[in-house]
């Protein structure tokens, strides 16, 4: 019996547009059954969304700078095209969202850009607030951001949330309008 040995070497797997729409939906989707009381704050719907918008937002972004411009994109950044997208806009909803309103047919009423952008005060890299506790905030099981919530009239440390509801509209809007760019082709 012949062995034969196979050598492994790194690969370079680029993640379709429709792979990241697929993944939005499902972020969206799981939020779905989550309860949300007005007595103690639940970062995970907001989480959920946000991450819903933030895939949206990128599975569009792919179509147009990977499969559109990326003839005239290779060149300029000499094969270092898959990191493009990650280093200039990271997790920040208000870079990409800002980019493909200006740049592109996809649509959004002021109030909704508006609220995506108090989203992104609590989701970027720099707070994360919807994905890791904060640890005062999580030490008393969200009473204290609940009680200062209601207190300060949706305020934390200054910054008011967004409205959850207005927040899974947007993603939604966002899918539909995304999946219709995408098949336009």
């Amino acid at each position: 019996m012949k062995k034969y040995t196979l050598k492994a070497e790194t690969a370079e797997i680029l993640f379709s547009h429709i792979g990241f729409l697929n993944y939005s939906k499902n972020f969206l989707d799981a939020e779905k059954p989550i309860v949300v009381t007005k007595k103690e704050f639940n970062p995970v719907p907001y989480f959920l969304i946000c991450k819903s918008i933030e895939l949206s937002l990128k599975a569009y972004q792919i179509q147009i700078w990977f499969y559109t411009k990326r003839e005239q994109l290779k060149e300029k950044y000499d094969g270092k095209l898959k990191n493009l997208l990650k280093n200039r806009y990271g997790h920040n909803l208000n870079k990409r969202l800002e980019d493909i309103l200006t740049n592109s047919e996809i649509f959004l009423p002021k109030s909704e850009v508006l609220n995506i952008r108090r989203a992104n005060t609590f989701y970027d890299v720099k707070n994360k607030t919807f994905e890791f506790a904060n640890v005062g905030f999580a030490g008393n099981g969200f009473t204290k951001l609940a009680d200062e919530i209601s207190a300060n009239g949706n305020k934390q440390k200054g910054e008011i949330l967004p409205e959850l509801n207005l927040l899974r509209n947007s993603a939604k809007k966002l899918i539909e309008q995304v999946e219709r760019e995408i098949k336009k082709g």
